[in-house]
């Protein structure tokens, strides 16, 4: 995490030790160091409680979008959202938008097929917002990310395609209601409660464990689809949403 601020808004900062901090350019190390210390996952963990079936099936991924899907997209952005680090603001890609649509769309073929995402997008601003309490203290403050406006909308171009494909019981498990269209809590709850019902009715016991943590599990099944194919094109969706994920660089603004 970089920290190269020129001006800054903030006020006056204590750290830890007591010290005060007024330059700039140590606040904005102090931040740094105060995100990346609270921008932590928890270790990831492999799935040893419920028996997931590895799938060789090959899902038929939809067509690519059209122009005018991309065309739509891009003025779908929302005109007063902040600028991310390529200083392009999504006023010039909505009124762009059918000017761009073509290149646009070409750009997503290659990221699919290449199965990485830009490197120039990797990058973003991390604009430090307070939240309450003492305003002198690093840690009441929470970081605002901005991005680039066009890697907003290029997720939401290539997620049309790839949200059906990842949303399959081969790839998260038949009991995946988290992040699932026309799943909720409420469904999760009674599909529960369904199957306590069925399980006393039979004589069943049954366990009941409350989790403090939460943590990233990975379905045994999840690595055995890497890639599906259209037409003549193989589109490496899984090896996008790896590079997708990979740890950015930010700076402090």
């Amino acid at each position: 995490m970089d920290a190269t601020p020129k001006v800054s808004s903030i006020p006056a900062l204590k750290t830890d030790d007591g010290q005060w901090i007024s330059e700039p350019q140590q606040k904005a190390n102090i931040f740094s160091k105060k995100f990346s210390a609270k921008y932590q996952l928890f270790p990831r963990e492999d799935n040893r409680y419920s028996e997931i079936r590895t799938s060789e099936r090959r899902q038929q991924c939809e067509a690519m979008p059209s122009e005018e899907f991309a065309a739509k997209t891009l003025r779908s952005l929302k005109e007063d959202s902040a600028t991310g680090p390529d200083l392009l603001p999504t006023k010039i890609l909505r009124e762009c938008a059918e000017q761009i649509c073509t290149p646009f769309k070409i750009l997503a073929v290659l990221i699919l097929q290449h199965g990485a995402w830009p490197a120039g997008w990797m990058m973003h601003w991390i604009v430090p917002l307070f939240k309450k309490r003492a305003v002198f203290l690093p840690g009441n403050y929470r970081g605002i990310h901005l991005t680039p406006q066009l890697s907003k909308a290029m997720e939401r171009f290539i997620g049309s395609m790839v949200v059906s494909f990842v949303s399959l019981p081969a790839c998260v498990g038949p009991n995946q209601f988290a992040y699932q269209k026309e799943r909720g809590a409420r469904d999760a709850l009674a599909f529960m409660v369904l199957t306590w019902l069925c399980g006393l009715n039979r004589f069943f016991f049954i366990f009941v464990s409350l989790a403090t943590n939460q943590r990233v599990v990975e379905p045994s099944g999840s690595r055995s689809i890497a890639a599906w194919k259209h037409k003549d094109n193989f589109l490496h969706g899984i090896g996008v949403q790896k590079s997708f994920t990979f740890a950015r660089n930010n700076k402090i603004k």
